[in-house]
């Protein structure tokens, strides 16, 4: 379904529905998510939601993109004028959204495990197009934070693509870690960033220069 699709359903069914469905999905596989108790949640007939949404497949493949959209809304100008002060005011944004819509990180990292055979092209795709757009992201507030580093080769273009690939190793180490337990992961943000920031130091040293 497409956007103008989804705008033809008005504003309160619309969110009444894709919160049912998003709750759903983000606790069970696609197989085992009842399009029953999504129904029964937000006060529908079976036949009204498959009047707006042409199957189960179509309604989860909108809730994924729609918990996409907002846990991957466009960082703001990051704050501070310190490497680290940039690096951590970008993850704080990312922790605050996945604290502001729970279900639809949950939803995401349900989608992430996904293998049914009847959503898993569909959805690889979507994921990627979203992982595409965070690292657009991501190279920019490293390209930002780097230009505030006194660099023994300023003008090497690798710094910040090498730096970029550490941190997202380093990122992607604990999200394989609490994979099974997401909400961990955010409760131990301030531990997580304190131990990045161990592992940049190993590397920083290797390339800051002397003040």
């Amino acid at each position: 379904m497409k956007e103008e699709q989804l705008s033809k359903i008005s504003e309160q069914r619309r969110e009444a529905i894709l919160k049912s469905a998003i709750i759903e999905f983000s606790q069970k596989p696609y197989k085992e998510a009842s399009t029953d108790q999504i129904t029964k949640q937000c006060s529908i007939s079976k036949g009204l939601l498959f009047h707006y949404f042409k199957s189960k497949k179509d309604l989860y493949l909108v809730c994924l993109e729609q918990a996409l959209m907002r846990l991957m809304t466009k960082t703001k100008e990051t704050k501070g004028e310190a490497f680290y002060e940039i690096i951590f005011s970008a993850m704080d944004h990312k922790f605050n959204q996945c604290l502001v819509f729970p279900e639809e990180m949950r939803m995401v990292n349900m989608a992430a495990r996904e293998m049914s055979k009847d959503v898993f092209e569909e959805k690889s795709k979507l994921l990627m197009r979203y992982i595409l757009k965070g690292k657009e992201e991501s190279a920019k507030t490293m390209t930002r934070a780097v230009s505030t580093l006194k660099l023994r080769e300023p003008q090497n273009p690798k710094v910040t693509a090498a730096l970029l690939v550490y941190v997202n190793a380093v990122m992607n180490h604990y999200l394989e870690l609490y994979k099974e337990q997401p909400d961990d992961f955010f409760a131990k943000a301030d531990e997580i960033k304190k131990e990045l920031k161990a592992y940049l130091d190993c590397m920083l040293y290797g390339i800051v220069g002397e003040e």
